[in-house]
């Protein structure tokens, strides 16, 4: 009797053990079931608003511009607090809006970003598109310093010495910026902020005087003829110490290039904000590769705020 005890209790306690073990996995499934559940929840919720948020923006738009933007956009990302769009600018911005009326949601990033999309052809974005800006035409110094780099580096230092600053700018800057300086009536306050940058100038000048010493790699790059040096960058170097490098810790920074473009007859400095300028123009045309326009949202102090709309 003794010896059927010994072997039934050891039995008892695995299936103790056993029905233990799957309560346990059960409440923890149950767990993440209910947590699951919360989360799907909190997902829905959060749906529900942002597509009761964008009917409710599109309808303040419709209804008081300046309303809409201060309830719904973000002030980072758009510049409509003080200057208010023409009309037909802020009626180009309900079109788009009403496009989303309908539009799938989808949350990212931990709840705090949401994103609703509309599918359309390239041809449909057109209607939608900026118009092209109106370009004044613009009348500036193009004749440069010529075709021989060595002189061009020469007459550039000169007029830097010499605080022939417009003149410099006229003759080395890239001609799309000075184009857009002139449009933007800025190109006084760049010569101004080049005249009271001494750390600016110094480094120019030290620049140049390098560049006379060093021979050029003259090479074809993406359809451009460009003149490249490199140069290097050691413990004088105007703002190193103030806050661009450590260099007890670190040692000397890396060599830079220096690049200028055959522009005409005329060697200019690299249009090295060509790209940025397509990029931002192909990010505000808004039409996705796969053909997506999107209208985002962020959580930001609690708040739902438009940072993104198509096509601005």
């Amino acid at each position: 009797m003794m010896r059927n005890t010994r072997f039934i209790i050891p039995g008892l306690m695995i299936l103790v053990g056993i029905g233990f073990f799957a309560e346990t996995v059960q409440a923890q499934r149950n767990q993440r079931a209910r947590r699951s559940r919360s989360e799907e929840m909190l997902r829905e919720r959060l749906e529900d608003r942002l597509k009761t948020d964008t009917t409710d923006a599109i309808k303040l738009l419709n209804q008081d511009f300046t309303a809409f933007t201060e309830k719904y956009l973000d002030s980072d990302a758009f510049g409509y607090s003080e200057e208010k769009p023409v009309p037909s600018e802020i009626e180009r911005m309900r079109n788009v809006l009403n496009l989303f009326a309908a539009a799938p949601l989808l949350i990212m990033d931990e709840n705090q970003e949401a994103v609703l999309f509309v599918k359309m052809t390239e041809e449909e974005s057109k209607a939608f598109a900026p118009p092209s800006p109106v370009k004044k035409k613009t009348e500036f110094d193009v004749t440069g310093y010529g075709d021989d780099i060595s002189k061009v580096i020469r007459s550039g230092l000169a007029d830097l010495q010499a605080k022939n600053y417009q003149d410099f700018i006229n003759k080395l800057y890239p001609l799309a910026e000075l184009e857009q300086l002139k449009e933007e009536e800025q190109e006084s306050w760049v010569v101004e902020q080049l005249s009271e940058n001494e750390i600016q100038l110094k480094q120019l000048q030290q620049d140049f005087q390098q560049l006379l010493s060093i021979e050029a790699t003259i090479t074809n790059f993406q359809g451009m003829t460009l003149a490249v040096f490199q140069i290097s960058t050691g413990k004088n170097y105007p703002n190193a110490n103030q806050y661009r490098y450590q260099f007890d810790e670190l040692g000397a920074p890396s060599d830079r290039i220096v690049a200028f473009e055959k522009v005409g007859k005329n060697w200019r400095f690299v249009d090295g904000n060509k790209q940025a300028r397509e990029a931002l123009q192909s990010a505000r045309g808004g039409l996705s590769r796969d053909g997506f326009i999107q209208l985002r949202w962020e959580l930001k102090d609690s708040e739902w705020r438009i940072v993104e709309i198509p096509f601005f």
